[in-house]
């Protein structure tokens, strides 16, 4: 592979992996407004 690939393809699992955690951290503070308010 040519390392501009390897660079890209790096890029795009940090890009992934971003999305992901921002996913789940978005998910996870629903939970925890949501949690309070079925009390």
């Amino acid at each position: 592979m040519h390392p501009t690939a390897e660079l890209i393809g790096a890029a795009a699992a940090l890009v992934a992996l971003g999305i992901l955690t921002l996913a789940s951290v978005r998910s996870i503070s629903r939970r925890k407004d949501v949690s309070p308010g079925t009390r």
